[in-house]
């Protein structure tokens, strides 16, 4: 009921969306073997390496999902799923394509299966954003440029949001 304020939010959640995804692709990125080898311990060296591998192009790829996933949300919240249903079977589509692709005929194995991800989610998160540009839409984001940093909104979307985060992770 307050659409200047759903934009404030808008604008809000893909600021701290952004942030938090890049801190952990950075984590990732950094930690990428300590991260595996605590998680799976000792395994065989051929399957450490194709882990380490897929990790590494997959952690490139987290802001990508989450600005998606932030956009997808906020489609979702003006009640029209069927954009976020539309982006997300593109991605999907292209991701198989690209893992046939980049695995089979540029055989790069289990990083082109990484790295097709890593493309269908980037191109994921660039529709999904640019359409939500489009001023007819409930909550729309006037400028991607200007995001003015809002610690009190920011914290109540946390409050919703990392709940409803962990219990879709589970």
């Amino acid at each position: 009921e307050e659409p200047e304020n759903a934009n404030i939010a808008a604008k809000q959640l893909i600021l701290v969306t952004a942030g938090i995804s890049t801190l952990l692709m950075a984590v990732s990125l950094v930690g990428n073997h300590g991260i595996l080898d605590g998680i799976f311990g000792k395994v065989e060296t051929d399957v450490a390496q194709n882990a380490y591998t897929y990790f590494f192009w997959s952690a490139w790829s987290y802001p990508f999902i989450a600005l998606y996933n932030a956009g997808a949300a906020l489609f979702r919240a003006m009640g029209n799923s069927r954009v976020s249903m539309l982006v997300s079977l593109l991605m999907n589509v292209l991701n198989i394509a690209g893992n046939a692709l980049l695995i089979f005929v540029a055989g790069l194995g289990v990083a082109g299966a990484a790295i097709a991800s890593l493309i269908s989610r980037f191109i994921g998160a660039v529709i999904i954003l640019f359409l939500l540009r489009f001023q007819h839409h409930t909550i729309h984001l006037d400028s991607l440029i200007h995001l003015e940093f809002k610690p009190r909104m920011i914290r109540n979307i946390l409050m919703i949001g990392i709940p409803t985060g962990l219990e879709n992770g589970m």
